[in-house]
């Protein structure tokens, strides 16, 4: 507060000053510190509980001061702000996680291969579910390795070998596809702008495609460090454009072609941003996030041109060999869900 009208030198005490802060549910946060300066002005400190828009009434012996109220933004501080599990079989624990989404309902679901099943948790961390496919025709249960959700809420996943399995948000078995065409199957996609079921094909060193009901379109890549080519492609994301983001876990590169399959750019071939690549996911903004697997890990996010802006996590948060990723749609900027080793660890950016 600078408007000499209420400033010291005037006679204003510290207890003559009324604050009141409101988040955006029009509930009363914490009561705002008020500091004489001893120089005729007064500091307003506070600290939100809750992020969102704040606004902030602030009078004088009962009078309103001029510009009050102020609409505040409260953003949360970037870093790790929890840890989710541990190795293990039991509830809550997993055995080398892989990849990881986030349901319709708002819930992480959690690939845990050697447990064969997932693992359904709130972004804060509390268990909700441990979910089975089995396949009640042929009896076969499955160990889901990357997943992701399509519009209509069906689950698509991964395993091990040459499947692509279907199944509701409850686990119940839908179909399975791709056992012609694929070898071993790593990273999955559902375009948000075709429709179109986009697999990284680990060993044959190229990505396939497929309609929702499985039905094979083609495949893209072959084996090399070329442009448009592949070497074991690792994780998969789609962006809002429909442009298809490929790990390389061998040639330390990402790279991003558009729908069709057409090479467009390389991200991370230039410099020592990327190592052994894992997991990779894009955000709302069509930003790039991506695990280096190599031990100590890191996760890097990339603009969607291809230009590095941050690292994500810090070596205190100890990631070990991350090798899932997924980003919240919060605003301003989403939670960054991070698999790493036997848990999952949560950072703000």
């Amino acid at each position: 507060m600078t408007n000499t009208q209420y400033t010291g030198r005037h006679g204003v005490k510290e207890t003559d000053i009324t604050t009141t802060l409101m988040d955006d549910r029009n509930q009363k946060q914490d009561d705002v510190k008020v500091t004489d300066n001893k120089d005729g002005t007064f500091s307003l400190t506070c600290q939100a509980k809750v992020e969102g828009e704040h606004t902030l009434s602030v009078s004088v012996r009962k009078k309103t001061v001029m510009g009050s109220p102020v609409r505040m933004k409260v953003i949360p501080r970037s870093g790790m702000v929890c840890k989710i599990g541990g190795k293990g079989s039991g509830v809550g624990q997993m055995s080398y996680p892989q990849g990881t989404t986030m349901t319709r309902a708002g819930n992480l679901l959690v690939c845990d291969p050697s447990n064969a099943r997932f693992q359904s948790f709130t972004i804060n961390g509390n268990h909700k579910q441990a979910i089975q496919v089995r396949d009640s025709n042929s009896g076969n249960t499955y160990n889901p390795y990357h997943v992701t959700q399509s519009s209509d809420g069906n689950l698509f996943f991964t395993t091990y070998d040459k499947y692509v399995i279907v199944c509701d948000e409850n686990g119940k078995f839908i179909r399975c596809f791709g056992a012609d065409e694929l070898k071993q199957s790593r990273g999955i996609a559902v375009s948000p702008t075709n429709g179109r079921v986009y697999v990284a094909d680990w060993s044959s060193h190229c990505i396939r495609i497929y309609s929702p009901g499985g039905n094979y379109f083609k495949s893209f890549g072959s084996q090399g460090n070329g442009k448009g080519q592949l070497y074991y492609p690792w994780g998969l994301d789609i962006n809002s454009q429909g442009n298809v983001i490929v790990s390389e876990s061998s040639n330390n590169r990402l790279q991003v072609f558009n729908e069709d399959g057409q090479h467009l750019f390389f991200i991370g071939d230039t410099d020592d941003k990327i190592s052994n690549p894992s997991g990779v996911a894009t955000d709302k903004d069509d930003n790039v996030y991506v695990c280096n697997y190599t031990s100590p890990g890191k996760v890097h996010k990339f603009d969607c041109h291809g230009k590095f802006i941050a690292r994500i996590d810090n070596d205190a948060d100890g990631l070990r060999h991350p090798i899932g990723v997924y980003v919240t749609d919060d605003k301003p900027f989403g939670k960054v869900v991070v698999v790493d080793y036997s848990c999952i660890k949560i950072f703000n950016q």
